[in-house]
């Protein structure tokens, strides 16, 4: 489990989407570099044990020295977010692992979710599974050398790609969703007067066997639904009538699960908005900030942190346009 600081419009994935990749749009490298260690110090004092890493090829290898582990660079930013251990002197560091020995013996048995470091709307991502020897990924089967081998292809078009362990939402979602992609809250916060507020929140909702919650203006088949800031409670629900011609419309049921969506509570809220506040508590430079928060049987956790994130997904949700509520907030 880790935060990701994301410069993309990134509306998502199966866990997770991209990584800061270019920070010189937004005032350069050492601020960029003061709001990635914020954000991993705030969030490294609720880690848990998980495997982290990263997949790079041998060019990067001889970049990076040969080295079997590096301090992540601002463009990486990655730090596990779990909750109540205390934090390890090691926790900033990403494990890059460049050979199938390698990735034997990192991966231990279990599932895994694999993005690009450099995507977005959950583009190139897929699952992963470990099991006796055998892994299985992307609808295929193998050795870890053929894995090895997808993913060196993978890595023309990325700088590396992340792994991190598949989540599982809390069970009251998964009633809802009859699915096992991961489903994440995406909550959006400002700085005013010294105070973190929460303007606007919207859950992403997989529908059938999509392995990542990606809205997509609708393409996705996934739904979309606001949130009640005070209670929430999901208000309404929107989705497309076709993949190929997106059109977006209110939709009262989950068409998998057959479950009425409005008016789901979502379990842990309080702790939720907590988690949002005090997290960007932690960022003074920026005003504010996009989450995309998973909500597990034990608790909320956070999956991406994204600086630059579509408003536009709220005002689908919300069906109104929030130019008002941003002007109002972040005004000098």
């Amino acid at each position: 489990r880790h935060l990701m600081l994301d410069d993309q419009p990134a509306d998502r994935r199966g866990g997770c989407a991209p990584v800061v990749e270019d920070h010189r749009r937004a005032g350069g490298i050492r601020k960029a570099e003061r709001i990635a260690e914020a954000v991993g110090e705030e969030l490294l004092r609720h880690r848990q044990d998980h495997v982290v890493l990263a997949i790079a090829d041998d060019a990067d290898a001889e970049q990076i020295g040969g080295q079997p582990h590096r301090r992540v660079a601002v463009h990486r930013a990655l730090w596990p977010a779990g909750r109540a251990r205390s934090v390890e002197p090691e926790g900033d560091i990403v494990k890059h692992v460049f050979s199938a020995d390698a990735l034997h013996e990192t991966l231990k048995v279990g599932n895994y979710f694999v993005k690009p470091s450099n995507g977005s709307h959950g583009e190139g991502t897929f699952s992963l599974s470990v099991a006796d020897g055998e892994v299985r990924w992307a609808g295929r089967r193998g050795t870890f050398d053929d894995f090895l081998a997808y993913c060196l292809t993978a890595l023309r078009h990325t700088k590396s790609l992340i792994v991190q362990p598949k989540l599982l939402n809390h069970q009251s979602i998964r009633d809802l969703t009859n699915a096992t992609g991961l489903s994440t809250v995406r909550v959006v916060t400002v700085r005013k007067a010294g105070a973190i507020k929460v303007i606007g929140a919207c859950m992403r909702i997989v529908v059938g066997n999509s392995e990542t919650d990606s809205f997509s203006h609708g393409s996705s088949g996934n739904l979309l639904a606001a949130v009640d800031l005070d209670s929430g409670k999901l208000i309404a629900a929107r989705g497309s009538a076709s993949k190929t011609w997106p059109k977006v419309k209110d939709i009262s049921t989950h068409p998998t699960s057959g479950r009425t969506v409005v008016g789901v509570m979502l379990p842990y809220w309080p702790q939720v908005v907590d988690l949002v506040q005090k997290a960007h508590e932690s960022i003074q430079d920026l005003h504010t900030v996009g989450w995309d928060v998973a909500i597990l049987d034990d608790g909320p956790i956070v999956v991406e942190a994204n600086w630059r994130y579509d408003i536009d997904l709220i005002q689908v949700a919300y069906k109104k346009g929030f130019r008002k509520v941003i002007d109002e907030n972040l005004a000098s």
